[in-house]
């Protein structure tokens, strides 16, 4: 049916054309509304965002506003008002709504980041398309990608129409190379070259030789790089004294492909400043010279930013360990530019005295609060004391059922002289099981394993159980650790152990060995980083011949000990142990240091004594590149009624803890192994009474991979060999030349190698390939080993 319409288009476009309304005399009151074209929308939502009611007079105006409230919905893309008699007709045609949100190609953006940022966006299923949120989503994709180097990035927005006025988004991402910094100018310097200013910036052009600027992103340019490299040079030069030093300009210059960078620097020097004077003003709550102690730069020196900044610090923590946690140390420079000179004053603020309110932690899902509680260094309603605080955090850190601590400290409310501290703990499972499968030619198949629970039930005791079985050598062993047994922080450690070897069922054999004992021990602490042990045990062990053979070794210990093959030993333990690093795995800074001593008391079937001593050095070189150094020795012997150290207790060398490359256990002297009726032959390796070795490893995280916090890619240098200190009858050892009694640096072995790590849901994994440097007659090389279970 035809309708005779006095029909006026008031707006047809998207909203961005000028609106077009009633003529001022074509005003008329609205009897009725009829809205057309809706297929989501309610009629009631556009009712209230029109703003015209039934009754209303309407003109040009009333009908361009109403249009504009209906546009900025951001419901429509084409609006139209008509005029029949006295209807109002609403002709509306909805935006599509989104029926799914997809994206690919995003390597360096996680997908759970993406999501979030599409939602926050309003990119969502079930919203209505906007094209100019897919207009900021692009843009904001490329910025991102930006400040992460890759300025090649190319984003992909397709709208694919679907049923019942949808669509379905697809984001198409080909993020591209990064952009590789391929050469950095500095301009203007005069008093220092630019190899020493390009030494201290982050950003660095990849060579063979740049080894940290490859694995820290530093070779790639990014908005971070490039401050941060402005930042150094401006500290290189303020540490020196160029109190006047500029950046004037950066300038990074990309290829028209944007996968090069081409970095300059424009700067200006100025002179170099001296101190006149340094003072401390303010509130001293701490006396005045035990503060001017800690001030590490002095009149007639040159300028230095650090050191001021260390100063200024270093008196913060004097006075955060004297309770004082908002104490405010403010360094004031008194610059004269004609003399070049500079005056420091120290303003100290102490503020209030501060104690203790809370000690509260956070995100302990499965052990107990009173574990956490224990290793606290400090107490509740006590002083604050920034010292105690710090250490607290790291014994934290060093469980190993901990992988990440903050803290914070929190005022509480209506106080000024109160704060809670809280520990957010970020827990996992520190379980640890080990499984072994492996052949050699001397043990045959081999197959072990173990189970350590470092945290039963959330307690913090340690159980630890562990089984090895094969045609030669079978044992078993447990140990239960309570690390708080009192109080005041002494731990007990029981165990218990059996074994067995029989090298009968190999087609070279030494000896038969049967042993079992208990053993227990105390740790003492005696300062946060510090501890004694003491303990003891009891051993029986029973050394056999071969049924097929005769061990020389094993003959000579025999006439040596009234020809005995049973030995009963009562053991006495003596040890000091000190660690400070930050962190049980994959520590970055603090040192480790042990002496610890065995002796089989007298009274005992065989008197000896064994010495260890060990440590370790962690160092950050470059972000999270750790520089690793390790090392150790030990020493045993007999004394009384035993001559030597007895040969079951030697020392053995090779693998993870040692020389990696040679066998573990297959280092050192060689044994001389005579069948009956036959000719002397080569037999295994018995170790030594002297024990040396060093480890140096460089570890960084996997480059590429998302999250390696739990994973370290490494290189590293072992040296170290096994030795007897004393003399065996001629023909005891295999290889005689080849067993010196001390080491030098001819006689130690050494490899290099590649090593990876990783803390799996199993537990701790290491893995290498080791190229053995100078391999001697008898050496047992293994080019590939892993190690399952081992701390690092």
């Amino acid at each position: 049916m035809s309708l005779s319409l006095r029909k006026i288009v008031l707006l047809t476009l998207f909203g961005f054309m000028p609106v077009t309304g009633l003529y001022a005399a074509d005003k008329f009151v609205v009897s009725n509304i009829d809205i057309q074209g809706l297929d989501r929308i309610s009629k009631a939502t556009v009712y209230d965002d029109l703003g015209i009611q039934k009754g209303q007079e309407v003109n040009a105006q009333v009908t361009n506003q109403a249009i504009k409230s209906l546009y900025k919905t951001g419901f429509f893309k084409n609006i139209q008002l008509y005029q029949d008699n006295n209807k109002l007709i609403v002709k509306l045609e909805e935006r599509p709504g989104i029926s799914s949100v997809d994206f690919d190609g995003n390597d360096k953006i996680k997908n759970e980041d993406m999501r979030k940022v599409l939602r926050q966006a309003g990119l969502d299923v079930g919203n209505i398309v906007n094209p100019e949120v897919l207009f900021q989503v692009k843009q904001s994709l490329l910025m991102q990608y930006a400040m992460l180097g890759y300025y090649s990035t190319k984003v992909d927005i397709q709208q694919i129409k679907q049923s019942r006025n949808r669509v379905a988004i697809k984001i198409h991402i080909a993020e591209g190379r990064q952009a590789v910094i391929r050469r950095v100018n500095v301009l203007g310097n005069h008093h220092y070259s630019a190899k020493d200013l390009l030494d201290n910036i982050t950003l660095k052009t990849p060579s063979i030789w740049n080894f940290w600027g490859v694995f820290s992103s530093n070779t790639t340019y990014s908005p971070q790089n490039m401050q941060s490299s402005v930042e150094g040079l401006s500290n290189y030069y303020m540490n020196n004294g160029y109190l006047d030093f500029r950046v004037i300009n950066q300038q990074a210059s990309l290829t028209p492909n944007k996968e090069n960078a081409y970095i300059a620097f424009d700067i200006t020097e100025g002179d170099v400043y001296k101190v006149t004077k340094v003072n401390l003003q303010g509130k001293f709550v701490i006396p005045k010279d035990e503060l001017q102690k800690l001030v590490q730069i002095h009149a007639g020196e040159v300028f230095s930013r650090q050191k001021v900044l260390d100063s200024a610090k270093a008196m913060t923590n004097a006075l955060g360990d004297k309770g004082y946690a908002f104490a405010k140390v403010n360094p004031l420079p008194k610059v004269n530019k004609d003399n070049k000179t500079v005056a420091i004053t120290f303003y100290i603020d102490p503020g209030k005295k501060v104690y203790i309110n809370h000690i509260n932690f956070l995100g302990n899902n499965v052990t107990n609060d009173y574990v956490y509680r224990r290793q606290m260094q400090y107490y509740e309603s006590g002083v604050y004391n920034q010292s105690m605080i710090d250490q607290s955090k790291i014994k934290l850190q060093r469980m190993p059922f901990v992988e990440d601590v903050k803290v914070t400290k929190q005022p509480v409310q209506g106080t000024d002289d109160m704060v809670n501290m809280d520990y957010a703990i970020k827990e996992r499972s520190a379980n640890k099981v080990s499984m072994q499968l492996g052949y050699s030619q001397l043990y045959n198949f081999m197959i072990g394993g173990s189970f350590d629970l470092p945290n039963i039930l959330g307690t913090g005791n340690m159980f630890s159980i562990g089984a090895n079985l094969s045609s030669v050598y079978q044992s078993l062993n447990m140990s239960y650790t309570n690390p708080f047994f009192t109080q005041s922080g002494v731990s007990q450690t029981m165990g218990m152990y059996l074994s067995r070897t029989d090298y009968d069922n190999t087609d070279i054999a030494n000896y038969r060995l049967n042993q079992y004992g208990a053993t227990l021990g105390y740790s003492i602490p005696t300062s946060a980083f510090d501890s004694v042990s003491i303990g003891g045990g009891i051993d029986h062990t029973q050394v056999l011949q071969p049924t097929g053979g005769t061990s020389s070794i094993l003959s000579w210990f025999s006439e040596n000990n009234g020809n005995q093959s049973n030995f009963n030993t009562l053991t006495f333990n003596l040890g000091w142990n000190h660690n400070s690093t930050n962190r049980a795995f994959f520590p970055t800074h603090g040192t480790t240091f042990g002496l610890n001593g065995t002796a089989a008391v007298p009274g005992s079937d065989l008197q000896w004594y064994k010495v260890t001593t060990s440590a370790g050095y962690f160092h950050p070189l470059y972000g999270d590149i750790t520089l690793s150094l390790q090392g150790g020795a030990g020493y045993g012997d007999g004394y009384g009624k035993t001559d030597e150290l007895p040969f079951f207790q030697n020392f053995y060398g090779g693998g993870w803890g040692s020389v990696r490359g040679f066998a573990q256990g297959g280092m050192g002297p060689v044994d001389t192994y005579t069948p009956n009726g036959g000719t002397a032959e080569q037999g295994s390796a018995v170790g030594g009474n002297l024990n040396v070795y060093a480890n140096i490893d460089i570890l960084f995280p996997i480059p590429g991979v998302k999250d390696s916090r739990n994973m370290r890619l490494g290189v590293f240098f072992d040296a170290g060999n096994v030795y007897n200190t004393y003399s065996y009858p001629q023909g005891t050892l295999w290889y005689e030349p080849s067993s010196p009694s001390s080491p030098t640096f001819s006689n130690l072995r050494y490899s290099v190698g590649v090593e990876f790590r990783w803390l799996s849901p199993l537990g701790a994994m290491a893995f290498s390939l080791a190229k053995p440097l100078n391999v001697k007659p008898g050496d047992s090389t293994q080019i590939f080993q892993f190690t399952l279970g081992r701390t690092f």
